[in-house]
């Protein structure tokens, strides 16, 4: 007789999604495999956020201490539409080693009204080379308003209003926030009315003190319904990015927005080319803690070095030895639970 044990996972509140799910297992199984519990109702649920994120968790036998960080990649945790399998959804992947939990985050809206699978492979192995039990769970999104209703957490809290002027008559801005697109930072914000606006003003700092004027955007002209504004910044600064948007009537009457911010991470490699002996270089601008694991591969695939480490907040450079490596072309692999870099690399005789 095969005993049974259950495991419960806490999704995380999110845009108005909560659940809590058991899963049923074979207790023989946890001998050696690790696996993910964690599931929406049914193995699937239906009117979720188009930009919703899945946390799950992470579940080791004991003999497994943690996961290995070298393979958490999109080969290993997957989200793609139900009908499309091969086309993958980018996005980002979390570890949290210390609760143990595993988040993907869309980097994209995803579409209304689909189906959605969320895929951990057998290329996901712990720090023993075990792979995971392979594990999916579909779900379906709801009718997604092409323009968020609420705010993320970096939201205009209030206006201020300049000693010597008046915030312009009826014009109300309740939604004002930033997020980034790929390389660039998407800044959008939404006038519930307008009457006598003449423009908008994009300003940007890098320590939320000493800002600089990006652009201007023209007011749509007066309106008594909402009216959607967005601009894109294309060259942010690499780390912090605080936008502050200042509301000009035709009297030139000026009001400013809180300012908000958005955080350009940068993980590379600093040269590729080296000569024998060099170190390589890895530069991070990061804004919280994380891991790195590195393996030098030579071209038949072999592991010749592997190097690991923690990595605190801030800009920073790190140089990894190659020691004795002989000249020639290899394969350079660094990742963190948020990044990964897969470069070749040419050791020059000295």
């Amino acid at each position: 007789m095969v005993s049974s044990v259950s495991s419960g996972i806490y999704l995380p509140k999110f845009r108005g999604l909560r659940v809590i799910f058991f899963i049923f297992f074979p207790a023989s199984l946890f001998a050696q495999r690790p696996y993910i519990s964690a599931s929406f109702p049914r193995n699937g649920a239906t009117n979720i956020e188009c930009n919703s994120f899945i946390s799950v968790s992470v579940q080791f036998p004991s003999e497994g201490k943690i996961l290995d960080p070298v393979t958490l990649t999109p080969f290993s945790v997957r989200l793609f539409p139900k009908n499309e399998p091969s086309a993958a959804i980018a996005a980002r992947l979390q570890y949290n080693p210390e609760f143990r939990t595993l988040t993907l985050t869309p980097m994209e809206l995803l579409e209304s009204r689909m189906a959605y699978v969320f895929e951990v492979t057998e290329n996901l192995v712990d720090e023993r080379g075990f792979g995971f039990m392979p594990y999916r769970l579909t779900f379906y999104t709801g009718d997604c308003l092409p323009e968020p209703e609420v705010a993320p957490d970096d939201s205009v809290s209030e206006i201020f209003i300049a000693e010597d002027s008046v915030i312009p008559p009826i014009t109300w801005l309740d939604q004002w926030y930033a997020y980034r697109r790929g390389d660039s930072i998407e800044v959008r914000w939404r006038m519930v009315q307008e009457y006598m606006n003449a423009d908008f003003t994009i300003d940007r700092s890098a320590d939320g003190k000493v800002f600089e004027i990006l652009d201007r955007v023209d007011s749509r002209g007066d309106s008594y319904t909402p009216q959607y504004y967005s601009w894109m910044d294309t060259l942010p600064n690499e780390g912090n990015n605080f936008y502050r948007l200042t509301l000009a009537d035709i009297y030139g009457k000026l009001a400013y927005t809180d300012t908000i911010s958005v955080f350009i991470r940068k993980v590379r490699f600093r040269k590729t080319t080296l000569k024998e002996g060099d170190p390589l270089y890895v530069d991070f601008v990061i804004n919280q803690k994380t891991t790195m694991a590195f393996v030098l591969k030579s071209g038949a695939d072999e592991i010749l070095i592997r190097r690991a480490g923690a990595i605190p907040a801030g800009i920073q450079e790190r140089a990894i030895s190659l020691g004795d490596t002989p000249p020639g072309r290899y394969l350079a692999v660094l990742r963190t639970p948020e990044d990964t870099l897969i470069e070749e690399v040419l050791i020059q005789a000295d």
